[in-house]
């Protein structure tokens, strides 16, 4: 699933947890039914209305339409439909499903961290920053005599390549910004402050957030199809 959520950006995935439910009493009979109440075990999220509780999503399902699958726009604009599927994901589900067993490994620590970075980010911008650097920093391999920093500078390079100056100088920012929030010498506004204040400061680590996260999933998806692209053997 989180490989997924990787290729299809607005694909919206479940929330690993315990699954909450409840012993309900049935408040209604059924045709034939005897006085004796009935239980069953439901979940939390499809407790019936019925039932005295929230709306039933599934009671009432309407009709589904056709998924769109479309060619993704470019840049910071994105299609904001949630059925929204790119026509590469097949491509990536092929190229997933053609990796060896330690590539398809690392491969899932970092769709991990790139899930997480979704999950966390209403929580807290800087958590969301780290994590989806930190999904591309699980692919970065720096050999012996090559720095951190300089191995990872050259997967953006290669997998994600800039085409401007300014967009250059992103690139350059990324580790430095999410080093700095994980040795605790940097937050973003957004978690100091109360939440919908206006704040100039705020609104440039909101890009900033966009910025990595872009990069991130297209290196990702970069490397996952370069990576089935080598020769066997």
């Amino acid at each position: 699933m989180s490989v997924l959520g990787l290729a299809a950006a607005h694909l919206v995935l479940p929330v690993r947890g315990p699954v909450r439910g409840r012993w309900a009493t049935a408040a209604f009979r059924h045709p034939g039914q005897t006085d004796h109440p009935s239980g069953e075990w439901v979940h939390d999220q499809f407790w019936p209305a019925n039932w005295g509780g929230a709306p039933d999503s599934l009671c009432e399902r309407g009709e589904l339409g056709d998924i769109p699958v479309t060619d993704e726009h470019t840049g910071f604009v994105r299609c904001e439909s949630p059925l929204h599927l790119p026509t590469y994901l097949t491509r990536c589900l092929r190229a997933f499903g053609s990796l060896d067993v330690t590539d398809r490994r690392t491969l899932l620590r970092a769709t991990h961290w790139f899930h997480h970075a979704a999950q966390v980010s209403n929580l807290s911008a800087s958590a969301a920053y780290t994590a989806v650097v930190q999904s591309m920093e699980v692919l970065v391999d720096a050999p012996g005599s090559e720095s951190t920093t300089s191995a990872f500078r050259a997967f953006v390079d290669q997998y994600a390549p800039a085409t401007s100056d300014v967009m250059r100088k992103m690139h350059r920012s990324l580790y430095k910004i999410r080093s700095q929030i994980s040795h605790g010498t940097r937050l973003f506004v957004s978690d100091l402050e109360v939440r919908g204040m206006p704040n100039p400061q705020r609104w440039h680590e909101e890009q900033l957030l966009d910025h990595a996260t872009v990069v991130c999933r297209t290196a990702i998806i970069n490397w996952l199809l370069s990576r089935a692209a080598r020769p066997v053997g």
